[in-house]
């Protein structure tokens, strides 16, 4: 939408999307997106809704772009596990959804953000 309120526009029309997070130039979002009617993948997008990209097939949360604009962090819960919120991960993904390696090795916080660049 415009910057006073006026012309919204959906973009995108999953079953539903949460923790949207815009890159560093204002380019491109990236949101939890549904997988097959699953929700859980993270995909990418232009703002003006082009180039909708699916970058990950797992089950993802929290999608926070670098300052750089380089790569997204995440959280990455484990589907099967019984106590989910104490045994998800931190992973690192490039911006094209190429290099996907996790970060941590115990139990993060849901909601991860870059620390700002000095």
């Amino acid at each position: 939408m415009a910057s006073d309120g006026s012309q919204p526009r959906r973009l995108e029309n999953p079953n539903r999307t949460d923790s949207v997070s815009w890159s560093k130039d204002g380019k491109k979002l990236t949101f939890v997106c549904a997988i097959d009617g699953k929700v859980g993948g993270i995909c990418t997008m232009n703002i003006d809704g082009s180039d909708l990209r699916q970058t990950t097939f797992s089950i993802g949360s929290s999608p926070f772009w670098s300052p750089d604009g380089q790569y997204i962090v995440y959280y990455r819960g484990d589907p099967y596990c019984f106590l989910c919120n104490l045994s998800g991960q931190l992973w690192i993904m490039k911006a094209d959804g190429s290099y996907h390696q996790r970060l941590t090795k115990g139990p993060v916080d849901r909601n991860p953000v870059w620390r700002p660049q000095k």
